[in-house]
């Protein structure tokens, strides 16, 4: 079975097992935003999901070894 890679920008990284900012797993067939709330990482820390590089919907389902990017809003002044 292919696994999907979730790549966590930002504060979502504090809130990925282990502080990492990757990690591979099977997520196939699951929401984005399934995926997230699976990994612990709220929603208020989210500003958008990337698969591919491209930004997509909350209900966006991934398939068998896409790579999802999680980005958190910019921080900072």
């Amino acid at each position: 079975m292919v696994e999907n890679t979730v790549h966590a920008l930002g504060i979502c990284q504090n809130y990925m097992p282990g502080q990492q900012a990757t990690l591979g797993g099977n997520f196939a067939s699951m929401a984005v935003s399934q995926v997230a709330e699976q990994l612990g990482i709220p929603a208020h820390a989210i500003w958008f999901y990337a698969v591919g590089g491209k930004r997509v919907p909350p209900d966006y389902r991934l398939s068998p070894g896409e790579e999802l990017t999680i980005h958190s809003p910019v921080d900072g002044g």
